[in-house]
């Protein structure tokens, strides 16, 4: 497996456990709005090349996949916090978290694998996947019912 590879995986799992012992220590919502997450995010993929069709794509997916963490699995602290914070957290996650794996990966490099039903993705597209895949993960130990 290429270190860049080892690297995202690493990271990202990393993460996700800080995610959730950060969730569960401080015992309050994260200040996050889902559209200034989106914003940031949608600047960060740009910034870093990626592609208008393969942001959209990217930023879809994601939204698709926030609306698949269903309000009635939350948790305690996910009840306190909402849903919409939940998962404007998992965005919040994406920026703190994938400018660095974004900015180690080439531009030019094709993942070659289909993710989330699409093949011909770039490198940093499934980077993207797999760090947002992390943060959701994360979320959901911190914020959804076990």
């Amino acid at each position: 497996m290429p270190s860049h590879f080892r690297f995202a995986s690493s990271l990202g799992f990393a993460l996700a456990v800080l995610a959730s012992s950060a969730a569960h220590a401080a015992g309050s919502c994260p200040p996050v709005s889902r559209a200034s997450e989106r914003g940031k995010l949608q600047q960060l993929l740009a910034s870093n090349g990626v592609a208008e069709s393969e942001r959209t794509f990217l930023l879809a997916g994601a939204e698709q996949r926030l609306e698949q963490i269903p309000s009635s699995a939350l948790n305690a602290d996910g009840a306190i916090c909402g849903i919409s914070v939940v998962r404007a957290y998992v965005l919040s996650c994406m920026n703190a978290t994938l400018g660095e794996p974004l900015r180690a990966m080439p531009a030019d490099k094709a993942s070659g694998k289909a993710l989330w039903g699409r093949a011909g993705l770039s490198a940093r597209g499934a980077v993207f996947i797999g760090m947002f895949e992390a943060c959701r993960g994360g979320a959901a130990e911190a914020f959804l019912s076990r």
